[in-house]
């Protein structure tokens, strides 16, 4: 309730869900735990629903690397729910995906060149399974 109350605020300023990725991806677990184990359906979709909405403001403020890497560990568990916010996550990952890419591509000459090329390689895979899973988003 903490970190999800002040989403019931429209005029959140931006600064509020910098560097909150983690938190509102572990809200979203938690709410959907709640949802199916102890709230029930109604009152665990309004906790669900605020922490999806967390999650895509937070894609507009400059993600780290780290942070997008977990947004996209979590897409088994968030491409599946049946929110609008759900469509504008993966909208906004297909944009952020290419982003991600690039900075990596920056770091490819370096030492650890091998560990990056490998990241690279998963977010293309990843990119490519998303274009696929197109079909079932957009329905």
């Amino acid at each position: 309730m903490k970190n999800l109350k002040p989403l019931l605020n429209e005029n959140l300023p931006f600064e509020f869900f910098t560097g909150k990725m983690e938190t509102f991806l572990t809200c979203r677990a938690l709410a959907s735990y709640l949802k199916e184990n102890i709230l029930g359906d109604e009152r665990g979709k309004i906790f669900e629903q605020l922490s999806l909405r967390a999650i895509y403001a937070t894609t507009f403020t400059g993600l780290s690397i780290a942070d997008s890497k977990l947004l996209f560990s979590e897409f088994p568990n968030i491409l599946p729910l049946k929110y609008p916010e759900v469509k504008q996550i993966y909208t906004n990952c297909l944009v952020l995906i290419p982003e991600v890419k690039n900075l990596i591509r920056l770091h490819i000459d370096r030492q650890e060149k091998f560990l990056y090329w490998r990241e690279f390689n998963n977010l293309d895979n990843l990119q490519r399974i998303l274009q696929n899973f197109k079909i079932y988003i957009t329905e």
